[in-house]
């Protein structure tokens, strides 16, 4: 399975919902959600989603657009020969480098980078001649190298 999705979490949305077998029981895992019977829960956190590691990226070679904000994600290296990318988005992970960006024509294409809210410091010298639109807001950017 190539899947970049989560793992289902309890108490996600689920086709199966309508059904009453298992419903009871996976509720009785959860801590800290004890409450009225059918009480709505709350929903997650959008920074609650728990990928790490996307090493299986680098196998969809015609990617186009990748958003994978708010995850746990620290090496972007995987994007590396993934040449058809236009936009990425990876806000809120915890990136602290930039470097797979600084090698000649990797993202021929590129235009669009949002990197806002991770742990960059230093940006190097980019070789992406298509971007038009680069966020890095949110880090602690202390020199451009």
């Amino acid at each position: 399975d190539l899947s970049l999705r989560r793992p289902r979490a309890e108490g996600d949305e689920d086709e199966d919902e309508g059904e009453e077998g298992d419903e009871d029981e996976e509720p009785a895992e959860e801590e800290g959600e004890e409450g009225e019977e059918g009480a709505e829960k709350p929903p997650k956190a959008p920074y609650d989603k728990r990928i790490v590691d996307m090493t299986v990226i680098s196998q969809f070679t015609h990617l186009r657009h990748i958003s994978m904000a708010n995850n746990r994600i620290s090496d972007l290296s995987p994007l590396v020969g993934l040449e058809q990318l236009l936009v990425i988005n990876f806000d809120g992970n915890a990136i602290a480098s930039l470097d797979c960006f600084a090698e000649a024509s990797g993202f021929p294409f590129l235009q669009d980078m949002s990197v806002a809210r991770n742990q960059i410091k230093t940006v190097p010298v980019m070789q992406l001649p298509m971007l038009s639109t680069l966020v890095l807001t949110g880090n602690e950017i202390d020199s451009v190298a």
